[in-house]
């Protein structure tokens, strides 16, 4: 699998200032598109159309129908390998989010220190990786 960070890095800056924009540019399709760049195919590619048949609030609903689970954690259990608290660049992390976001938290990915969210006013932002709730690594082993 390709490790193509540099392409990663082009895109940061091609959506740098782009805003949110539910099931067109939100946490799901900003992390899932980073992926792409990185390893050549997006960790949610198998459950876009699930995710997307529903709205906001019962997109969650779907994923967790689909996965058979009980939280947004769970289902990205199913999908990937979590990983500790220290995840590896390249790894989809997950932090607390203010507003409700699809699985309960937002979608970024961690570049090593930093892992870069996209934010609904501002675009995207870095939070420090360890304030980071979980991490996972794709594919599933």
């Amino acid at each position: 699998m390709q490790n193509d960070f540099q392409s990663f890095y082009r895109y940061i800056e091609e959506v740098r200032e782009r805003k949110f924009r539910l099931h067109s540019f939100d946490c799901l399709t900003f992390s899932n598109e980073g992926f792409k760049k990185i390893y050549g195919k997006g960790w949610a590619e198998d459950y876009l159309d699930v995710i997307k048949s529903g709205s906001r609030y019962n997109g969650l609903q779907a994923i967790l129908k689909y996965t058979n689970t009980a939280n947004g954690l769970e289902a990205l259990d199913t999908i990937m390998d979590r990983v500790g608290t220290f995840p590896q660049k390249g790894a989809l992390v997950a932090a607390q989010a203010k507003d409700n976001r699809l699985f309960d938290f937002a979608l970024g990915i961690s570049d090593g220190r930093y892992s870069i969210f996209l934010n609904k006013p501002q675009g995207l932002i870095f939070l420090e990786t360890h304030l980071c709730q979980g991490a996972w690594v794709w594919p599933k082993q």
